[in-house]
């Protein structure tokens, strides 16, 4: 069973905030030391708020799939995808994430994600996807 709450806000999308509350049952079709790789089903809520004045509601569903994979002992890849399918009006989001760390030191990292999200229905003029490239040093607090 799963929980969570993804707070979103894009200003290319005229966006102010995106805010779903989703649950669900997870899988792990995939547990060894090296690879971990679980399949996720559940429900969401959709309220998203445009600077337009727009305001959208919508029920979706859930399908994700969640991977991780330690190439060495320092190098790791994370990557996700969730689909998020309304079935009242055919609409549809795809939220893709990947991640590559490497560790420098045991509480130092550098860290490379590419994030893509596609919007079915995106506002008048605006385009469907954006995609973001971040990157940065992680700190990790711990003995």
């Amino acid at each position: 069973m799963f929980g969570s709450v993804d707070l979103e806000s894009d200003q290319f999308q005229s966006l102010d905030l995106r805010f779903v509350p989703a649950g669900g049952a997870g899988y792990h079709l995939i547990k060894s030391p090296s690879t971990a790789l679980d399949l996720d089903f559940g429900a969401s809520a959709n309220r998203e708020f445009f600077s337009t004045g727009l305001d959208r509601n919508a029920f979706a569903l859930l399908v994700g799939q969640e991977l991780d994979y330690k190439l060495t002992g320092a190098v790791t890849l994370h990557e996700k995808v969730f689909i998020y399918p309304e079935p009242d009006d055919g609409n549809y989001r795809i939220n893709f994430d990947t991640t590559a760390s490497a560790t420098i030191r045991k509480w130092l990292s550098w860290q490379f994600t590419v994030s893509d999200r596609y919007l079915s229905n995106p506002l008048p003029g605006r385009k469907a996807n954006d995609i973001l490239c971040t990157t940065g040093l992680r700190l990790t607090f711990a003995k």
